[in-house]
């Protein structure tokens, strides 16, 4: 299956690719966001479309759009081991002024999001964990209009950092504890079941690892497609 040039394997357990078309047929309107592992397809609900920049990607409307792992909720999800994890996802921001998720189920598991309180316009990561909610603080103001970047949060049990366009951004320690498990759905661009955060933009590569990735792995994914998203 090519998952990408020179993409990390190892441990993947999850990836939509927008521009494969063996994820997404190009022109067809269709709703199916195939998983490249066979496992957890995804469903566009409300109206994302797609779009033919950068090889191919999905345009969220920042009102209502979002795309639901596994199609329904209430699904038990399969993709997060409790233990350690990875996700990854290419965006492309049309407004960071609101608050907007990029993948999560906000409160009970997890969420990588933008967040735009009084701290700036920054990424951010959430997880929730037996030992209490763990996450990085955004300080930094790393989110970018109209450009591409690339976002990726890690989690090892003892840690939870967050990642931009293959640079560490922040690492956050504490004692080893467990995800909580949840089973409502995954969602790429909403926050959901809450119904709020809708991403605004586009985002054209999402993938779940059920390991953290090294520093160095996270690079390699960013080098890999770089040039495809102009950097």
């Amino acid at each position: 299956m090519n998952f990408g040039p020179n993409i990390v394997t190892d441990g993947l357990v999850f990836a939509v690719d927008a521009a494969n078309p063996s994820s997404y047929v190009s022109g067809s309107s269709g709703t199916l966001w195939s998983d490249l592992k066979k496992t957890n397809n995804v469903t566009l609900l409300n109206g994302p479309v797609f779009d033919t920049s950068n090889q191919g990607c999905i345009n969220f409307d920042g009102v209502n759009d979002n795309a639901q792992i596994e199609g329904n909720p209430g699904v038990s999800q399969n993709l997060f081991n409790g233990t350690a994890n990875s996700v990854c996802a290419w965006v492309n921001n049309d407004q960071i002024t609101k608050d907007a998720t990029i993948v999560g189920n906000w409160s009970t598991q997890y969420i990588l999001y933008m967040d735009t309180g009084g701290a700036g316009d920054g990424y951010r990561v959430l997880y929730a964990t037996g030992g209490g909610t763990k996450a990085t603080s955004a300080d930094n103001v790393n989110a970018i209009q109209n450009q591409w970047q690339y976002v990726v949060s890690t989690f090892s049990g003892t840690a939870v950092s967050l990642y931009v366009d293959g640079a560490l951004i922040e690492t956050n320690t504490f004692s080893s504890t467990t995800m909580t498990t949840s089973t409502s759905n995954i969602a790429i661009g909403a926050d959901v079941p809450n119904g709020a955060r809708d991403f605004n933009g586009r985002i054209a590569y999402v993938s779940i690892y059920d390991k953290a990735l090294s520093s160095t792995e996270v690079a390699q994914n960013y080098n890999a497609l770089k040039e495809r998203f102009g950097l």
